[in-house]
This record gives structure tokens, C-alpha cells and sequence, in this order.
């Protein structure tokens, strides 16, 4: 049986969000661990986001940048 196009759509976009909101708990969580940051205001940059290619590369800033003042202002 052949999936629909509608069905797999579906199926990506759900894949897509499951990946988006994995980095960003990722990067929250490093932030947490590094610095101590806890500011929803990082969480909701983060969430504005769509592109999980740069939600990739903010998790790589998040681990390699020297301080948390650095990181946002890559936001």
C-alpha cells in the first residue's frame, strides 16, 4: 500500500518538529550546565527558530562559545 503524500507530509513535519525541539532542549541544556542560564528569554529565541540547521550550529555555539553573553548575541 502506498502511503498518500498528505500522510507523508504529515509524517515530515512531525519529524522535523520532534528534531527542532530536541536541539533546543539540547542547547538549553548545556546553557544550563555551562552558565547557569535559565532565562526563558533564550527559550523563546530559540523556539522562534525554524531552521534546524541553525539550531544545529547555535547547539555547537552553545558547547564551544566562552561565555553566555557571547552565545545570545549570536541569537
Amino acid at each position: 500500500m502506498q502511503e498518500s503524500s498528505v500522510y507523508q507530509d504529515i509524517i515530515a513535519k512531525g519529524v522535523q518538529l520532534g528534531t527542532k525541539a530536541n536541539a533546543i532542549e539540547n542547547i538549553l541544556h548545556i546553557l544550563e550546565i555551562r552558565f547557569q542560564a535559565t532565562e526563558s528569554s533564550i527559550q523563546s529565541a530559540l523556539e522562534a527558530i525554524d531552521d534546524t540547521q541553525r539550531l544545529k550550529a547555535l547547539l555547537r555555539e552553545a558547547v564551544e562559545t566562552p561565555t553566555l553573553a557571547a552565545f545570545i548575541d549570536k541569537l
